[in-house]
């Protein structure tokens, strides 16, 4: 899922599965502006092409008020290899 500009969504319950992406958060991904809230759900196995720009969840960058949240986690601006079982 890409969310783009100062949109909100929630994701409750789900599961974000094998998706691939070409350069950015092959599972999620969030704009600067961004609210992307998600809980109680599982973000595995996604792949991208850009090895470093985060497999499973991206935080585009740089940060104008957006927030990214994982099961309560923030997720950090940039690059990472974070997985939610």
């Amino acid at each position: 899922m890409h969310l783009c500009g100062a949109s909100v969504v929630t994701v409750d319950a789900s599961q974000v599965l094998a998706n691939n992406a070409s350069n950015e958060g092959g599972g999620l991904w969030n704009s600067p502006g961004g609210t992307l809230t998600v809980s109680n759900t599982s973000v595995t196995s996604n792949t991208v092409g850009n090895a470093p720009n985060g497999p499973n969840v991206f935080q585009k960058g740089p940060l104008v008020g957006g927030v990214f949240t994982v099961n309560g986690a923030p997720i950090a601006e940039g690059p990472n290899a974070l997985a939610f079982g």
